[in-house]
C-alpha cells in the first residue's frame, strides 16, 4: 500500500533566484524552518523535499536555494535543471532589485573576481554532475520540520548532493550584469515564473521609512510589482514578509499550483539546462 501511494506523489521543484541579499533564505528558511534569521549573514541552505497537498494531490516539492552573484552565474544551472517553477525575488526596500529583474545593466567588475567578503553557503545539485565540474559533495544535513498550512514537513532528497559556493552582499544597479527574467526563460522556457515582493513589512517601519528618505528613494509598491509582472510575462505577482510570515504561504501554494499545471499540460519533466 505504502508503494502505491508513493505512485502517486508527483515531484516537483521550485528554483528562487534574484539579486543576493534581497530575501531569498530568508523566505525559505521560514517556510522550511519557521525561522526568521535576524542577522543578516549568508547562511546554508540546501536541497529538500517538502511534502504538500494541493486539491486533493500530494506533491513533493522540492527547494532550490541560489547565489545571487555574477560570480556564480555558472554555477546556477545545477539548480535550473528539471525545473517545474520558478520564483523571481526582489527586495521592496531595494528598486534595483526589481530593474534587474527587468533590465540587464553593464557590469563593472572582471567576472572572474569573488568578492572576499562573501560567505560559504550551500547549493544542491546530483552528484556525478557536481563531481564532473570539480565541486566537492558533502554530506547531508537534518530533517527540517515543515511550517506551512499545507505541507506536512520536509525531508532529504535521496538524489540530491550539497555542494559550497559562495554567498552575500548585495546587488547594485551597475554591478550586477544580469537580467533575472532573460536568464530564467533562457535556462527554462516554458516553465511557469511567479514574481515576488520580498520585506513588505519594511514599507511600515519607522526605520527603513527614514532610510528611504535619506537616501531620496521610495518603496516598490504593490502597483509597480503587478506591472512588472505583465511586462516580463510573470504568471503571478505576490508580495510577502518573511519578518512576519505574512503572505509566505501564499507564495508556496501559488508555485505549487503552478508546478501542478505545468505537470497537467504535459509540458515535459522540467526544464533541461545544457552545462
Amino acid at each position: 500500500m505504502a508503494a502505491a501511494n508513493n505512485q502517486n506523489v508527483i515531484r516537483r521543484k521550485l528554483v528562487i533566484i534574484g539579486d543576493g541579499a534581497c530575501g531569498k533564505t530568508s523566505l525559505l528558511s521560514v517556510f522550511t524552518l519557521g525561522y526568521f534569521p535576524t542577522h543578516y549573514i549568508p547562511t546554508v541552505f540546501e536541497n529538500y523535499v517538502t511534502d504538500c497537498r494541493v486539491d486533493g494531490k500530494s506533491v513533493q516539492l522540492a527547494l532550490w536555494d541560489t547565489a545571487g552573484q555574477e560570480d556564480y552565474e555558472r554555477l546556477r544551472p545545477l539548480a535550473y535543471s528539471k525545473a517545474h517553477v520558478i520564483l523571481i525575488g526582489f527586495s521592496v526596500d531595494t528598486p534595483d532589485s526589481l530593474d534587474n529583474v527587468k533590465h540587464k545593466m553593464p557590469s563593472t567588475k572582471p567576472r572572474s573576481t569573488i568578492n572576499a567578503s562573501f560567505r560559504p553557503r550551500m547549493l544542491a545539485g546530483n552528484a556525478e554532475t557536481l563531481r564532473i565540474l570539480g565541486l566537492r559533495v558533502t554530506a547531508q544535513s537534518p530533517v527540517l520540520r515543515g511550517s506551512s498550512f499545507y505541507h506536512h514537513g520536509a525531508t532529504q532528497s535521496a538524489t540530491n548532493h550539497v555542494v559550497t559556493i559562495g554567498s552575500g552582499g548585495g546587488c547594485s544597479k551597475r554591478g550586477c550584469g544580469k537580467e533575472w527574467i532573460e536568464e530564467a526563460t533562457e535556462k527554462c522556457p516554458g516553465v511557469p515564473i511567479i514574481l515576488v515582493g520580498l520585506k513588505k513589512d519594511l514599507r511600515e517601519d519607522p526605520v527603513a521609512i527614514e532610510e528611504m528618505r535619506k537616501k531620496s528613494m521610495r518603496f516598490v509598491t504593490e502597483h509597480d510589482g503587478e506591472t512588472a509582472a505583465k511586462e516580463v510575462g510573470a504568471r503571478k505577482y505576490l508580495e510577502c514578509s518573511s519578518l512576519s510570515g505574512e503572505g509566505v504561504d501564499d507564495v508556496f501554494e501559488a508555485a505549487t499550483r503552478a508546478a501542478l499545471l505545468t505537470f497537467e499540460k504535459g509540458e515535459g519533466a522540467g526544464c533541461c539546462v545544457i552545462l
